[in-house]
């Protein structure tokens, strides 16, 4: 399933929107980021792609066993989304919580011990390769997909099927023993690889949860690359300004409040290699970048620089802000531009 546009006359917080995932040739895009404060309905949408697949499933193609093209409209009381659905959608991580909220039939399908068995048995059963040969895949493939994750599989455990890892460092553990980042990336992005998911659409709910901002940077790359080579669309909703500074403005559609209600919209120029503060207050509508009292505390001295309102009470406060932020400290520089263009003027 691949989504190109979606008309949403009412549904919840939504009305009378429409959303575009195509690319500037009207081609759908392997890849969408959603992106905007909380509250603005990107959960929302992803809950009601999945809500159309189901109904899709269950009302049009009960025995869930072929592909099918439909248009349809799903209704909930008075709300009217219309939108054209062609085979499954994949759920991963759509809730947030990754994955405690997931359904246990959903949890005992796509673990990661359930991944990794039905992986190695495939190796096994249809490549005719030892358990050892087949770790070995397996791990050729982890450092492939990601080199900054430093996991590898020591063993299995037969009983149950128990995996044993191994870092960088020589330590051992199970999957219990994972760090939340390292357990949220293999349940997700890994996830795909090891079910070899192919020819769906897959929704994904804060793929940056967890993980540090040097791994957030490679996401995007990594699941559009997982995109293209396996004929997938993948929507996901994301607070990460690393994730949204690492891809195409094409890419993204951020959500807005508005007194007319939600609209959703392209950014309106190219966004690809933003520093994080510019993508910050530019899309994510943050105020503050700093913490508030310093953020207030430079917005007054620039002022003041600015008006040539330059006392000896300024400059102790300007000497005590330049010690603790650091001389080359954009805004530093900027407060001290203000200073040296007043003298200017005055010495004129």
């Amino acid at each position: 399933m691949k989504v190109s546009k979606i008309h949403i006359n009412q549904w919840q917080i939504f009305k009378d929107v429409e959303i575009d995932f195509t690319d500037s040739d009207g081609k759908p895009l392997p890849l969408v980021i959603l992106a905007g404060v909380n509250g603005t309905g990107k959960s929302t949408l992803l809950n009601m792609l999945s809500d159309a697949n189901k109904l899709a499933l269950d009302k049009l193609n009960p025995d869930k066993s072929k592909h099918y093209f439909v248009d349809f409209e799903l209704k909930n009381t008075n709300s009217i989304v219309s939108l054209t659905v062609q085979e499954e959608i994949f759920e991963l991580g759509l809730f947030k919580g990754f994955p405690n909220k997931f359904s246990e039939s959903w949890l005992k399908q796509y673990s990661i011990e359930n991944s990794v068995e039905r992986l190695i048995k495939k190796y096994v059963f249809e490549k005719e390769q030892t358990a050892i040969q087949a770790k070995e895949e397996i791990n050729k493939r982890l450092k492939q997909l990601n080199p900054a994750i430093s996991l590898q599989i020591d063993k299995f455990k037969a009983n149950e099927f128990d995996i044993i890892f191994k870092n960088d460092y020589g330590n051992i553990f199970n999957v219990a023993g994972l760090s939340s980042g390292e357990k949220h990336i293999l349940e997700t992005f890994f996830t795909l690889h090891f079910n070899e998911v192919k020819d769906k659409l897959v929704l994904i709910d804060e793929p940056d949860k967890s993980l540090h901002s040097s791994w957030q940077y490679q996401l995007a790359d990594l699941y559009y690359k997982y995109a293209i080579e396996n004929n997938c669309q993948i929507i996901m909703a994301t607070h990460s300004p690393f994730i949204l500074s690492s891809v195409k403005s094409e890419q993204v559609r951020i959500f807005y409040k508005t007194e007319e209600g939600i609209k959703v919209e392209k950014p309106a120029e190219e966004i690809h290699g933003w520093n994080i503060e510019r993508i910050l207050q530019y899309y994510m509508e943050t105020h503050y970048v700093r913490d508030i009292d310093t953020d207030k505390e430079l917005k007054s001295l620039i002022k003041l620089a600015g008006s040539g309102e330059t006392d000896d009470s300024f400059f102790k406060r300007f000497e005590k802000l330049e010690e603790t932020l650091g001389y080359a400290d954009s805004d530093v520089v900027a407060i001290r531009l203000l200073i040296k263009k007043q003298e200017q003027n005055e010495a004129n």
